[in-house]
């Protein structure tokens, strides 16, 4: 490994969304480090006047768009550069340097377009984003057979895009923050209770979760259901009868309500990684997720959680039932088992995968995936 690297990392926008979070941590851990980070973004995105209005009338409900002076580099001493407009980014807005990191689709064609000395061209797939609503799949898939080097951050993301790339894609997975996201060795509670992240956005597919809790209550009915999510409770997703639901809570608070779950409900269609199944099991809730995102790289089924397939409800159903039928020696071993799992999850572990990729970039070598790191 080189002595300090010139890394420049390459945003769309600036934001409270999962994927920044993770840029965020990472760019940190190396600027903690020493090494010259900068990170270059869009501008904050712009809503219609239409829109805006509507939210000024009929309150902050309304408001889809993110607010600009809210995102995961505003407490962080990581320089940024936002660009002034909506525009790919060009050599004249970033210095020379020893790589430059891709970070969605759209960068990826903005970084293979740069000069050789903005550095090596790395792009850090965090989804699929065909999945993503609104984003165009030919030109997405376009993206991966770029003269970049290609690395993902779960085996579902490698597996969904290995096959498009034509190439060995390797996973720098997550980490997680344990001073935040902890919690003390606990029993399984009296109701018990499941909790999940609340959202209308389509591959999240909160309707499974919905279908499953109300499955679940036909066989266990005493069960406690808590929820938070960015956007108050919308009408066409109706939350269970006594859910406590909680909007845009802060981390630390967070944090508390994953520890006063007995599991954590994932049910989407689609997921790069997710990172609430990382951070539910770092504070020792066991997770029931559908197959997609990291839970391949974090659950072994019946041991720290379960898996079901994408869209079975009727089985997320049964495994909640499952879990809250539980001994507490039973539960208590498989909240042990997800605390264990997480505990390997370390934004300083992840910060050395990532700066492998970047030597390999800078060498010219192909990735391999068996030396990958989930």
């Amino acid at each position: 490994m080189s002595s300090k690297l010139r890394i420049t990392f390459v945003l769309p926008t600036l934001d409270l969304s999962g994927g920044v979070r993770v840029i965020a941590a990472l760019a940190n851990e190396l600027h903690t480090r020493g090494h010259n980070v900068l990170v270059v973004a869009g501008p904050p995105i712009r809503p219609p006047l239409r829109d805006r209005l509507r939210a000024k009338l009929k309150g902050p409900q309304h408001r889809w768009w993110p607010d600009p002076d809210k995102h995961h580099f505003t407490s962080l001493d990581v320089p940024v550069k936002r660009l002034e407009s909506a525009r790919p980014v060009r050599d004249t807005d970033l210095p020379e340097a020893d790589a430059v990191v891709a970070t969605w689709w759209e960068t990826a064609e903005w970084v293979a377009a740069l000069a050789p000395s903005r550095g090596a061209k790395l792009y850090y797939a965090q989804h699929h984003e065909i999945y993503m609503e609104g984003q165009p799949p030919a030109r997405v898939n376009t993206t991966y057979a770029l003269p970049l080097h290609l690395f993902a951050c779960s085996k579902w993301v490698r597996d969904q895009i290995e096959p498009i790339a034509g190439r060995p894609v390797p996973i720098v997975g997550y980490g997680i923050d344990h001073a935040v996201f902890a919690a003390p060795p606990r029993d399984k509670q009296t109701p018990p209770t499941v909790g999940f992240m609340y959202s209308d956005v389509a591959f999240k597919s909160t309707e499974t979760v919905l279908a499953a809790i109300d499955h679940a209550r036909a066989h266990v009915h005493y069960l406690d259901v808590i929820a938070f999510g960015s956007h108050p409770e919308r009408a066409h997703l109706p939350l269970p009868p006594g859910t406590k639901f909680e909007t845009a809570p802060p981390q630390a608070r967070i944090a508390e309500i994953y520890r006063s779950c007995d599991a954590w409900l994932v049910g989407s269609k689609a997921e790069g990684y997710g990172l609430p199944m990382l951070e539910a099991m770092a504070c020792r809730t066991p997770l029931i997720t559908t197959r997609t995102g990291g839970a391949e790289d974090l659950v072994t089924e019946g041991v720290n959680g379960h898996v079901v397939e994408v869209g079975d409800a009727a089985a997320m159903g049964e495994r909640i039932a499952r879990v809250a039928r539980l001994s507490q020696a039973e539960w208590r071993s498989m909240s042990e088992a997800a605390h264990a799992t997480a505990a390997e999850r370390t934004w300083a572990a992840s910060a050395d995968s990532f700066l492998e990729q970047i030597e390999l970039a800078r060498a010219g070598m192909a990735p391999s995936s068996a030396g990958a790191r989930a």
